[in-house]
Order: C-alpha cells, then structure tokens, then sequence
C-alpha cells in the first residue's frame, strides 16, 4: 500500500497552467516542478535534455540532480512499468525512463494510463508516485556551465568545490550564473527560476580552501524570457570549508551570497522563498481542487473496470482521499511547521 508519508513526499501535485508547447515537437526537455504544500513554493523534481531523435537524459531531484538516467520516447519495459487503470489516449505522448517509470505528456482533459493532468505533464514513476508536474526551459541563450555541461576549468590543489543554488525572492522569472572574478572559466550556473523558488544545487564551483578579503565573484543574472544579462560584482563572506554556497536575490533586486551550514537546518538560517500570503492561499486552494478532482476521476474510471482492476487500485483511491484530507488540515493548521506535519499525517491515516 501507498503510504501517506510516501504520497506527501512524491504526490504534491502542482495546481498551475502549464506552458503550451503545441508547436514544440521537442515536448520533454525542461525541467519539472511540484509544490511544496507548506509554504506553496515550486520545488524542482526533473530535469530532462534531449541527445537523440527519441532519446533524453533524466535526472531526478535527490538533494542534487541525481543521474543520468535514459529515457526514450514509446511505453517503458515491463521490468519499470508501472499498473494504470485507464487506457490511454492516443494523443498522450510517453517517455519511458529505465530504472524510473514514464512520464506523460498529455492535452487537458486526456486520459493517461494514470490520469489526467491540467498542467500537461504527469509522472508515473516509482519514486515519485502519480503526480501532475509543470515544466519550464533549461536554460536557452548559452552552453550551460558546471559539471553537466561546459566545463573548462582545472581546480587548484589549493581550491575546494561548492555546490551553488539560486533563492528566487522575486517575482519574476530568473536564471543565475556564478564565476570567479580572477578566472570566468571557473564557472557554474544554476537552474532558471519561476518567481518565490530555489533552485536545486548546481556543482561545481571553486573557492579558495582558506578565505581572503580579497574574493570577489561575479554573479551573472538575466531576467527571463528576454535573457538580458545583468553581472553583478560581490564580495564573498567568510568561510569555513562550505560545501553550498546560495545566491539570494531579493525582491527589489538585490542579491547577497551566503554559506548554509546544513540543508537539514534551512528554515532555521534564513526564510526560504515562497510566495506572498495571498498567492499562496490561492495556490493551495486549488491545489486542492486538484487533489478532490483525482479523487472523483479515479473512482469514476474504476466503476467501468472490472473486478479484479478495482481491487487492484482500491489502495491508490485511499491514497488519494488520504492527501485531501492531509491537504485541508495543513492549509488550516496554524501552529509550527512541525505541529501541522504531525497533526495533518494522524488525520489522514484515519482515512481507510
């Protein structure tokens, strides 16, 4: 059975039109975000690259882009099929990934082996469940640079790599770039970002192993779509053997560097973007929708399946229900993040 630790962390679906990509022949490059139910943020989960007529690269969100797996266009093997209870419609497109499951590209209102998706795109994956996902450009105007792209720089023995991610406080759709002011080879650049969302962390980029009051980067950012480049010089804080170094930029524009301790303890050194109360609000209560409405289109589809195919998939329905009603608890809770995780999981598992 699909436990509701395991729906909440992989079935958090997004609620936001997709972008249309009806003249893209190209329809699975990109990269592909959910959101978190806590603060209504975007949160990145795939990231896929073309190499082939019909064949992609796949990595998934796991701390960092974890990968590279193969994905091809056409259903997976049996080996990494995952059951659906509806048939499919001819104009889903799939993209089979080994070791992973498929990925749907669907028009609105089509079914797929798992679904529906408004947002266009619907995993069906082992590791991240059933969940609609929205998509957006890798980045489009350059070679992107780091350890999966460009990479001409040869670290020093007296260097040590960091990992770099952009914090979106922002309202507008960013991409940001980071390199040494005494060397532009030594270079890495973090993912585009739609507005109140970080980015997965991008490696690698060096530092000086023992910090000077000397170091300066310079931090490259474009406002999208126009790709207009924007570089800002910054003196680097002090440090101590970092492994992650973030580059905030600030509603108004500003950006500022600074060195987490831990990933484990973000919310404690800073507020991490999401969106304003009122977005927000709006963003979870359709999200919402969202969750009722697949509740209502799964037990819809199994009352025209036989027997055998309702058993089959009684356990995703009370996953389903499961996730409506951990969903109105937390956008109803008021307590600590920690109080609200506990007391949505205790209601839902009532759920039977």
């Amino acid at each position: 059975m699909k436990t509701l630790l395991t729906v909440a962390a992989g079935c958090l679906a997004l609620s936001l039109p997709a972008v249309s990509g009806a003249a893209d022949k190209d329809v699975f490059s990109g990269i592909y975000s959910t959101i978190d139910p806590h603060t209504g943020a975007e949160v990145d989960m795939l990231k896929i690259q073309k190499f082939l007529d019909d064949g992609y690269t796949v990595f998934i969100n796991a701390g960092a882009w974890s990968g590279p797996n193969e994905g091809k266009i056409g259903e997976p093997s049996e080996q990494w099929a995952m059951p659906g209870p509806f048939p499919h419609d001819p104009k889903v497109v799939t993209l089979s990934v080994e070791g992973l499951g498929a990925l749907y590209q669907l028009p609105q209102g089509v079914f797929s082996r798992a679904g529906k998706s408004e947002t266009g795109y619907l995993t069906h994956m082992v590791q991240l469940g059933t969940i609609e996902l929205k998509r957006r450009p890798l980045v489009a105007d350059h070679q992107e640079r780091g350890e999966r792209g460009v990479n001409d720089y040869q670290p020093q023995a007296t260097e040590q790599k960091v990992e770099v991610s952009a914090l979106n406080y922002s309202g507008k759709n960013i991409q940001i770039g980071l390199s040494a002011a005494s060397n532009k080879k030594n270079a890495v650049d973090t993912d585009p970002l739609h507005p109140y969302m970080s980015s997965v962390p991008s490696c690698c980029f060096y530092l000086p192993k023992t910090w000077n009051a000397s170091l300066r980067v310079n931090v490259e950012y474009r406002s999208l779509p126009d790709g207009k480049l924007t570089t800002v010089p910054l003196a680097v804080p002090k440090y101590d053997s970092p492994r992650t170094l973030w580059v905030a930029v600030q509603p108004d524009g500003r950006m500022e560097i600074s060195f987490p301790k831990s990933y484990l303890d973000d919310d404690k050194q800073r507020t991490m973007p999401a969106p304003p109360p009122a977005e927000r609000a709006a963003i979870q209560a359709w999200q919402l929708k969202r969750y009722k409405e697949a509740v209502a289109d799964l037990s819809q589809q199994l009352k025209k399946s036989p027997e055998s195919v309702r058993n089959q998939f009684r356990e995703d329905l009370i996953a389903r229900r499961q996730m409506v009603r951990y969903t109105e608890v937390l956008n109803a809770c008021t307590q600590a993040r920690k109080q609200c995780e506990m007391e949505a999981q205790a209601q839902a598992k009532d759920i039977h």
